[in-house]
């Protein structure tokens, strides 16, 4: 019988060590298993980081599309401002002037420095009409004296448009004066008219500010009765200027 249950208890006792051993190597393989799973979950494309790496890039390219936006939104606002229409500027040169009523470039001072701005000319009033303007100028707290036109010639008042978006502006608004001059045509730096030289000046006869883009300016020179061969030169002559056939 004490050999029966010695025996007995061995063959109990391997079965326990067995079925210790074999949740043991179950235990190490779950381990081992899972240990491999998690590592996958780390490494995958779908995983939390590059998630938020891609939202970060979403976000930058929303950014930058909000900006075109608002410049977008600023350019077509400064336009409206400055003229409720987009103006379409032209070159012109001493032989291929602008005429009349249409959009050139100037040179124009602005903050110690020269800046191109869109500039034309209106209109070219003469005779009595234009020597009445320069009398009222002249009698209305400038510091000119009004004097008749000299033998042959006749007051001519130009009126100019110029677009000061480009302009600084202080507390009176933006300065409306551009530079200006009356030149001969072809190779002529004076008028040649009528076998005879003009050399002309011009009186600027605007001193004011405005606080709005698009300003109206005048100055005024004396022309030889009759004659229309001459060019309007508006901007400094160091920098740009803006050519129109006279009227």
């Amino acid at each position: 019988m004490e050999n029966n249950n010695k025996i007995s208890i061995s063959l109990n006792t391997l079965i326990m060590i067995v079925i210790f051993v074999v949740a043991l190597i179950i235990g190490i393989v779950c381990y081992f298993v899972f240990s491999r799973n998690d590592k996958k979950v780390e490494n995958s494309p779908n995983n939390t980081t590059s998630f938020t790496s891609n939202v970060e890039d979403n976000s930058s390219t929303n950014i930058n599309s909000n900006i075109n936006t608002d410049l977008n939104t600023n350019k077509i606002v400064n336009d409206d401002n400055s003229s409720n229409t987009m103006i379409n500027t032209k070159n012109s040169t001493k032989n291929s002037p602008l005429p009349i009523g249409e959009w050139g470039i100037a040179s124009k001072y602005n903050s110690k420095d020269y800046v191109n701005v869109p500039v034309k000319v209106n209109n070219v009033i003469r005779g009595t009409e234009a020597a009445q303007r320069v009398k009222d100028y002249c009698n209305n707290g400038s510091i000119y004296k009004y004097e008749d036109p000299e033998k042959d010639t006749e007051w001519a008042v130009i009126e100019y448009t110029v677009d000061l978006s480009n302009i600084d502006s202080n507390s009176s608004g933006k300065y409306i004066k551009v530079d200006s001059k009356i030149a001969g045509t072809g190779t002529n730096s004076a008028i040649n008219y009528n076998g005879f030289i003009y050399s002309t000046s011009t009186l600027n006869m605007t001193t004011g500010y405005s606080k709005d883009n698009i300003a109206t300016g005048y100055f005024a020179t004396q022309l030889p009765i009759g004659c229309n061969d001459y060019l309007i030169v508006l901007g400094s002559s160091s920098h740009t200027q803006a050519f129109f056939s006279g009227k």
